[in-house]
């Protein structure tokens, strides 16, 4: 059981998988964050971000980093977020529970 998200930059073909913390209320302040870093939505902006989430959650096993179409999308919990090259949620994809 989890709280899942996967989290997908326009454009992109990698994504980033949260286990844990994959709720609006965790992802929305972590991308701010990453906006004041200077981080931007391209291949690096995916690793940038992916390290700042990991660096926060700690541990080993919360975030992981793969092709978008290998990620657990349709996970149950919070789908996917969609974010603009700016990092600004666009779209949420398989939210079964708004």
């Amino acid at each position: 059981m989890g709280n899942r998200a996967v989290i997908q930059i326009q454009g992109q073909d990698t994504g980033i998988y949260l286990h844990w913390n994959g709720g609006y209320d965790t992802v929305k302040p972590l991308l701010d964050v990453a906006r004041e870093y200077g981080v931007h939505g391209d291949d690096y902006g995916t690793a940038r971000l992916a390290q700042i989430m990991g660096n926060y959650f700690g541990g080993v096993l919360n975030v992981g980093v793969a092709p978008i179409e290998k990620l657990d999308r349709d996970n149950r919990d919070n789908g996917v977020y969609v974010v603009d090259s700016q990092l600004n949620i666009v779209e949420r994809l398989f939210m079964h529970y708004p």
